[in-house]
């Protein structure tokens, strides 16, 4: 599960990357702010092997990601003391 996890967080790392690049440009420059699906196609576009590689890692991303929604294991806390330990320690 931990490379296929790797792989899944990469391919959303790219699209994430070109998505940050289209805001800063949109910012920066008054070009049309545009989102995942246009990222997306940029990628299909110009560099079909990479978007089949991503598309791979995306769903990867979700089988992961749907996986540790079912078998992560989330410890109960009790927020309580812990604001009150973490008050009489002065923090």
């Amino acid at each position: 599960m931990k490379p296929a996890g790797q792989l899944g967080y990469a391919a959303r790392g790219i699209v994430f990357l070109i998505v940050g690049w289209f805001a800063l440009r949109s910012g920066l420059g008054g070009e049309r702010l545009r989102g995942f699906g246009d990222a997306l196609a940029l990628v299909r576009d110009d560099h079909p092997l990479l978007f089949r590689l991503i598309a791979a890692g995306l769903l990867l991303f979700g089988a992961v990601s749907v996986l540790m929604a079912r078998y992560r294991h989330v410890h109960d806390a009790d927020v309580g003391s812990l604001a009150r330990s973490a008050t009489s320690h002065g923090v």
